[in-house]
């Protein structure tokens, strides 16, 4: 008898309700919009952004510094550049 209060009072209303948040989750995940191509877009362009804008700041700083032999952007630690070359 007592196994039976438990069930119909305690244990089966926890999961009926463990059971209602989760549809309630999967019902708000299906209504939303799901993202475009204009939506990945206007990402694409405010990282492109943001990247720029790093690297423009790198480069005003002396941090970054472009090498014309190997096409390519090189990282300079200049502690350790004066390091070097003061030894």
């Amino acid at each position: 008898m007592k196994v039976n209060t438990y069930l119909v009072n305690e244990k089966i209303p926890k999961e009926v309700q463990t059971k209602r948040k989760y549809v309630q989750d999967l019902e708000r995940v299906v209504l939303e919009p799901a993202m475009g191509q204009s939506d990945l877009d206007g990402l694409n362009e405010q990282v492109g952004f943001l990247f720029n804008q790093r690297l423009s700041a790198l480069a005003l700083n002396d941090w970054l510094m472009f090498d014309w032999l190997t096409f390519d952007w090189l990282m300079f630690d200049w502690l350790m550049f004066d390091w070097l070359m003061f030894d």
